[in-house]
């Protein structure tokens, strides 16, 4: 029979074992939806980072941190735009620079999702007015997986300066 680990999308630490026979929990954990896959008239595909309950409340603090963060960046006002253009930035420090640099007030930070064809990304998303009087209302995503990798990598240069 054979046994396929699943682990920690962050710690790498194995959560579960899946054969045929079933499901062989080792450790509690969640589920983080990061991408849905439109299949057309067959539905969708959700795919998941399964995260240990340290991991996703490590999650959970980075994605409030950069709620707080945003909000010093720009002026928040409660609005959502119907025309705008969608950009996917891959790290809190740019979601940050583009708030500071681009927007004169944005939306309310709130989980939600971008689509580029049939690919919807989930993340943190926030809308931005811009400063100039010709610029495009963004929206803008910072998707799950990429707040992931950031605490991954600060785990493992925590565990390079107690080891070093």
């Amino acid at each position: 029979m054979t046994k396929w680990e699943h682990r920690c999308f962050i710690c790498d630490k194995v959560l579960f074992y899946e054969s045929s026979e079933g499901i062989e929990p080792v450790e509690v954990h969640l589920t983080v939806t990061t991408l849905i896959i439109d299949k057309g008239s067959y539905g969708c595909d959700y795919l998941h980072a399964n995260l240990c309950r340290k991991c996703h409340d490590r999650f959970i603090k980075k994605l409030e941190e950069a709620k707080v963060e945003l909000r010093k960046k720009a002026k928040v006002l409660g609005f959502e735009s119907i025309h705008y253009d969608d950009i996917i930035v891959y790290s809190t420090e740019s979601l940050y620079e583009l708030a500071k640099i681009y927007a004169s007030f944005i939306s309310n930070p709130e989980d939600g999702c971008v689509c580029k064809g049939s690919h919807c990304h989930k993340g943190l998303v926030v809308f931005m007015y811009p400063k100039v009087p010709l610029g495009r209302v963004l929206k803008v995503l910072l998707p799950y997986t990429a707040v992931m990798r950031e605490i991954k990598m600060e785990l493992e240069m925590s565990k390079g300066t107690e080891g070093g």
